[in-house]
């Protein structure tokens, strides 16, 4: 429900990620970040729970769904 994506031509999708202070959506910019929601996404996948992977990243749990969205 918090994400968008924009389809700027057939070959590339921008993610934008949900700010709760400032109620809007920004670009993912960051290469880290996009690294970290592909290694969140795997890690979910072989098994780890989000409360583990929001400890393993000091993030919440909410902010590790948001990134299981984006698979």
């Amino acid at each position: 429900m918090n994400r968008i994506e924009i389809v700027i031509s057939s070959t590339k999708t921008i993610e934008m990620n949900w700010d709760s202070k400032d109620k809007k959506y920004y670009e993912i910019e960051s290469k880290l970040i996009r690294n970290r929601v592909k290694e969140v996404n795997r890690l979910h996948e072989s098994g780890t729970s989000v409360k583990d992977l929001a400890i393993k990243y000091q993030l919440s749990e909410s902010r590790i769904r948001e990134y299981l969205k984006k698979q």
